[in-house]
């Protein structure tokens, strides 16, 4: 699939083209079938910058229903990327704040873009990082809604602090 991409496009995708790319995959039946996972998916990749975009077109992504809380990224050195999406998430993205939902899904992206597997990244960091990346795909108030939600422990208080800090940032200029 890959390989038709980059004979298909030569080029970076639209956010149309992602989306058709990705859900074209047959591991993908069940996102076709989902609409607020479609609807997630679209708005989050209208929203990647073209450096983004261009990663996405060459990568190869699957999106996978799993047990757990809330989400998770994975990375083969192969280029080979996985999110697990856990029933947490679909509740998140069903609800009235299905906007939080998307937050944490551009999050896990953000971990695949930036390559935190392969990097070898430190956990606190990359999480930091995943989330400016949410935060610069428009999504950085939802994610610190969702944030304050979980446990006050060290890492999350570090996450509020760093992502209060990129909206007062943005709120400035």
């Amino acid at each position: 699939m890959l390989e038709l991409i980059k004979r298909r496009f030569g080029r970076t995708a639209t956010a149309e083209e992602l989306l058709a790319k990705l859900i074209a995959h047959p591991a993908h039946t069940w996102i076709r079938n989902q609409p607020i996972m479609l609807r997630a998916i679209k708005l989050i990749y209208n929203s990647f910058d073209r450096p983004s975009r261009h990663f996405f077109t060459y990568t190869t992504l699957l999106i996978l229903p799993a047990t757990g809380k809330l989400s998770s990224a994975i990375s083969s050195p192969s280029g080979g990327n996985v999110i697990l999406v856990y029933p947490g998430l679909e509740q998140i993205l069903s609800s009235g704040s299905w906007v939080n939902g998307v937050a944490i899904l551009a999050h896990e992206l953000g971990h695949i873009r930036l390559q935190h597997s392969g990097k070898g990244t430190d956990i606190n960091r990359a999480q930091l990082e995943a989330d400016r990346f949410a935060f610069q795909c428009g999504f950085g108030e939802e994610l610190l809604q969702t944030l304050f939600e979980y446990d006050g422990n060290q890492l999350i208080q570090a996450r509020i602090r760093h992502l209060n800090h990129c909206l007062a940032a943005k709120n400035q200029v």
